[in-house]
C-alpha cells in the first residue's frame, strides 16, 4: 500500500513539471485573447512600400502581384499574434491551412514563403510557427477603453461646436438681418440681400457684419439709382451675385446700365415691346438680362 501511494506520488511529481507547462499555455493563451478583444490594431503601410526595390523585385515575377497580396494577408492575420501566423490562439497555420484560409493555390503559397524567406520577410520557428519579422515595424495599436474614450470625447466636442456654432449662426444672422433693415426700406431689396447673406453662408462659410457694411457701401457705389429710378440697379446686382455665387457685388457694365434704364422707362411708360416687362420681378430681370445680350449682340 505504502509503496503504491510513494509510486502515484512519484508519477504525480513527474507530471508536475508538464501539468504547470500546460497551465502556464493555457494561462498565456487567456491572456494573449483577452488582450485581442480589449486592443484594436491596424496595419501601417509606408507610402513608398510597393516602390521598395524588394517589393518591385517580387511583383515583377510570375504571380508576383498575388505573392504581394498573401504577403499583405500574413501580415493582417498575424497582428493580433504578435507576427505569428496563426490559426487559433494555439494553433499555428501551416502551408495547406494558409492557401485555404488565403484562398490562394498551394503551390502559389509554396513560391511565395520561399521568397518572403530568401528575402527576410518572414521565418519559420521550430515549432513550424511562420512569424512576419517585419510586423513591428508596420504595427499601430489602441486599447479598446482609450478608443471609446477618445470617441466620447470627440462626439462631445463636436456637440459643443455645433451647439456654438447655432448660437453664433443665430445671433450673427440677427445682426446681419438689423444692418440690411437699416440700409434699405425696399422689401424686394431686403429679401434679396438675406438670400445673399444666406448664399455667403452655404458657400463661404458665413460672412461677418464689418464685409456685410463694405458690401452694402459698394452696392451704393456701383449703382446709379436716384429717387426717380427706385433700387433697380442695387436689386439687378444682388440677384446676379447671389445667383453666380459671388462673393462680392460688381459694377455694372455699359450694356447692363442702359439694359435697366430700357427696362425701366419701358415699364414706366407702358411703352409697346416685346416682349414686355413683367410684374413679377424675376420676369422683370430676366427681360433686363434679354436686353442687355441683345445690346451686347
Amino acid at each position: 500500500m505504502i509503496t503504491d501511494k510513494m509510486r502515484t506520488m512519484s508519477a504525480e511529481k513527474e507530471l508536475e513539471p508538464e501539468l504547470e507547462s500546460e497551465s502556464k499555455l493555457e494561462l498565456d493563451t487567456k491572456k494573449s485573447q483577452k488582450k485581442s478583444e480589449n486592443t484594436f490594431y491596424w496595419l501601417k503601410l509606408h507610402k513608398d512600400f510597393l516602390r521598395r526595390r524588394d517589393v518591385r523585385i517580387i511583383k515583377s515575377r510570375v504571380n508576383g502581384k498575388e505573392m504581394i497580396l498573401l504577403y499583405l494577408e500574413l501580415l493582417l492575420d498575424s497582428l493580433e499574434n504578435d507576427g505569428r501566423v496563426m490559426l487559433s490562439h494555439s494553433i499555428p497555420c501551416n502551408i495547406e491551412t494558409i492557401a485555404s484560409t488565403t484562398d490562394t493555390p498551394i503551390e502559389l503559397v509554396k513560391t511565395a514563403l520561399l521568397m518572403f524567406e530568401q528575402m527576410g520577410w518572414i521565418k519559420a520557428l521550430d515549432d513550424g510557427t511562420f512569424y512576419m519579422t517585419e510586423l513591428h515595424l508596420m504595427t499601430g495599436y489602441e486599447r479598446k477603453e482609450n478608443k471609446e474614450r477618445s470617441e466620447r470625447r470627440k462626439r462631445a466636442k463636436q456637440r459643443s461646436e455645433q451647439s456654438m456654432k447655432a448660437t453664433l449662426d443665430d445671433a450673427t444672422e440677427r445682426e446681419l438681418h438689423s444692418i440690411i433693415s437699416n440700409y434699405t426700406q425696399n422689401d424686394e431689396l431686403r429679401e434679396l440681400l438675406k438670400r445673399y447673406v444666406e448664399m455667403q453662408f452655404l458657400c463661404y462659410n458665413g460672412m461677418k457684419a464689418a464685409r456685410l457694411a463694405e458690401q452694402l457701401f459698394k452696392l451704393t457705389e456701383y449703382s446709379f439709382d436716384d429717387d426717380k429710378g427706385g433700387d433697380d440697379e442695387k436689386v439687378y446686382i444682388v440677384k446676379v451675385a447671389t445667383e453666380k455665387k459671388l462673393k462680392g457685388f460688381f459694377k455694372l457694365s455699359k450694356e447692363e446700365k442702359r439694359a435697366i434704364m430700357m427696362a425701366r422707362n419701358a415699364r414706366r411708360c407702358s411703352a409697346n415691346t416685346d416682349p414686355k416687362p413683367s410684374a413679377n420681378p424675376d420676369d422683370y430681370y430676366d427681360w433686363i438680362e434679354k436686353i442687355k445680350k441683345e445690346l451686347e449682340g
